[in-house]
């Protein structure tokens, strides 16, 4: 299709093993990588923006994406501190990073948990990690949240899907459910299905 270059958003909220099923697991991501050089994408990005207040450095490093990084070599970036662009939504203007807007392919790498807030986190919650930490803290105290994700998705709308539900996480989720083999992968271009 002419795609160059490719924004891998993952999921990694905080810091947390791979096997947590906290963090969307790294070999998917590696997996996918193969697959985009395959098709002949060359600069591949991966990146996420952790919850407020949390260091994305330990967060990447305990996740095994800075690992992921240095052996796949791609670039690895926090959200919280990438270069924004404006994006009207239904609250005014939305700041965005301007790397995953700009990119040829956007793909939301998604992972399959119960949410306390929002029932499930799955690709529409996932976006959540595009926002400023601002925006983040906004969506929880000011907005209703579930309103505000589904406004945020109608800003954004990645190219591709995945859902890594390999091993899924049930009960307090996103960050203290227990695993659950779940044993899918989902795939596909509307967020909302």
């Amino acid at each position: 299709n002419g795609a160059r270059n490719a924004f891998i958003k993952v999921n990694v909220v905080r810091p947390a093993k791979p096997s947590s099923c906290v963090v969307t697991h790294p070999v998917v991501v590696e997996a996918l990588i193969h697959v985009l050089r395959g098709l002949g994408l060359t600069e591949i990005t991966v990146g996420d923006g952790p919850a407020a207040g949390v260091d994305g450095k330990e967060a990447f490093k305990k996740s095994g994406y800075s690992d992921l990084s240095s052996k796949m070599k791609v670039r690895l970036v926090n959200l919280n501190e990438a270069r924004c662009i404006k994006k009207e939504w239904e609250h005014g203007l939305l700041e965005l990073p301007e790397e995953v807007l700009n990119s040829d392919f956007y793909i939301n790498v998604a992972k399959m948990k119960t949410h306390f807030h929002a029932g499930v986190t799955l690709s529409i919650k996932n976006q959540q990690g595009l926002l400023t930490p601002q925006a983040k803290k906004a969506n929880h105290r000011e907005y209703d949240l579930h309103q505000a994700l589904v406004s945020i998705a109608k800003a954004v709308q990645p190219d591709f899907i995945i859902v890594d539900a390999v091993e899924s996480m049930e009960g307090e989720g996103p960050t203290k459910g227990k695993m659950k083999p779940t044993q899918v992968m989902v795939y596909g271009k509307d967020l909302f299905e």
